[in-house]
């Protein structure tokens, strides 16, 4: 039995320690990278739009290894 799960979006894999949706990334971009290994416990995402534009975006809900919550997922903040 395992402890975590590994997902992939956009041929870009990275851990959690339990499955979670991200459907709500696709109509932003393409990612490119993502953060997930931050001790604040939260996701980060490095996405490429069709335009070219990069945006980096910020997600609190997903339970990732590091983190210390049981909450509800919160909406992205996109900067």
């Amino acid at each position: 039995m395992t402890d975590h799960v590994e997902l992939e979006i956009d041929g870009v894999s990275f851990v959690l320690k339990e499955s979670h949706s991200f459907d709500w990334l696709q109509p932003l971009g393409t990612v490119f990278r993502v953060f997930d290994q931050q001790d604040s416990g939260n996701l980060s995402f490095g996405i490429v739009q069709k335009d070219g534009k990069r945006l980096f975006v910020k997600y609190a809900g997903a339970h990732t290894i590091h983190a210390n919550h049981t909450g509800s997922p919160r909406k992205p903040f996109v900067i």
